[in-house]
């Protein structure tokens, strides 16, 4: 018995660990792609932070409603870009839409494709909500 606790708490110290590591890239994008200012990355810092945070709190779900994980998990990305998105300056408004509309035609492209080979409506949807994330 002791020997699960520890290894369920030793899987959840990874799990958290690999999040914030996946969490610091974004951030050093974020800095790069933006030229945010020291006060802009402390936000977009904290920002990730809490995204991982509710990450590691979706995990529970993942498994057992793996629709409702879709769902929280797209909700989760667009507080996040909004987020961003509040803080940035006109000048970088411009590079952020930019990146929406980048991600919006790949959605267009990527329902086209599967629409192409013939998919089902339900394998679209799905697809789609993976690609929205």
């Amino acid at each position: 018995m002791k020997i699960i606790v520890v290894l369920s708490i030793v899987s959840l110290l990874f799990i958290a660990n690999l999040s914030a590591q996946q969490a610091q890239p974004n951030l050093e994008n974020w800095i790069q792609t933006y030229q945010l200012d020291v006060a802009q990355q402390k936000t977009a810092k904290q920002l990730i932070e809490q995204r991982v945070k509710n990450l590691a709190a979706l995990e529970t779900i993942k498994t057992s409603s793996p629709d409702v994980y879709q769902e929280k998990l797209l909700v989760l990305e667009k507080q996040t870009r909004m987020g961003l998105k509040s803080v940035l300056n006109d000048r970088q408004l411009v590079v952020f839409e930019a990146e929406e509309a980048n991600r919006k035609a790949a959605i267009v492209a990527r329902v086209a494709q599967l629409k192409a080979s013939g998919a089902e409506k339900e394998e679209i949807a799905k697809a789609t909500k993976a690609l929205k994330y």
